[in-house]
């Protein structure tokens, strides 16, 4: 059993793409996928995720377009795994908050979705800002997407727009508000 939570957490590699699969155990990727948002390089991502495969924490299945992988959520050591990377990787609020401070214009930052360990969300990130069109807060949302290795779904609104949604009832707003969330910059 030592042996083989070594083997799983073996390499920072590893531990990314294990990040990657645990936290959308429903999903299916392309290596290429996972090597885009993981970072390191093609290879060194395919050669982790062969190495989870022959471990059994992920399962494969060819196609026409090429191999998938998918987390194994009955692995013997699914469950324990996904927890504790959930538990000991997230970015903490203030990492996240640093990132939009030097922005102009924005007003608040709520966090949702996996970054609080809640699946229901329809959103990752709720940002209000003044110029939503600003390019630095995608930038910013990117470096916070390397830093959880999972792709962030956000939305960024201006500040009216976000009270005109919030008195509507938006669904958008209510998936995000009405479950567990955090707002690391601002008030909302």
């Amino acid at each position: 059993m030592f042996s083989d939570v070594a083997r799983l957490f073996a390499t920072p590699t590893r531990i990314k793409v294990l990040k990657f699969f645990a936290l959308q155990p429903d999903e299916r990727f392309f290596a290429r996928v996972v090597a885009t948002i993981v970072g390191g390089g093609k290879e060194k991502v395919q050669k982790e995720i062969l190495a989870l495969t022959r471990m059994g924490i992920l399962s494969s299945r060819a196609g026409r377009e090429g191999t998938t992988y998918q987390w194994h959520k009955n692995h013997s050591l699914a469950h324990a795994a996904r927890t504790f990377i959930e538990d000991t990787t997230l970015p903490s609020d203030k990492m996240i908050a640093d990132q939009f401070k030097k922005l102009y214009g924005v007003q608040a930052v709520v966090i949702a979705g996996h970054l609080v360990g809640e699946e229901r969300s329809s959103a990752e990130m709720l940002i209000v800002a003044k110029r939503v069109n600003d390019p630095r807060i995608a930038a910013a949302v990117k470096k916070i997407e390397m830093l959880t290795v999972v792709p962030i779904r956000y939305a960024v609104m201006e500040p009216k727009e976000f009270i005109e949604r919030k008195e509507a009832f938006d669904r958008l707003i209510r998936d995000v508000l009405d479950f567990n969330h955090r707002v690391v910059l601002g008030h909302v």
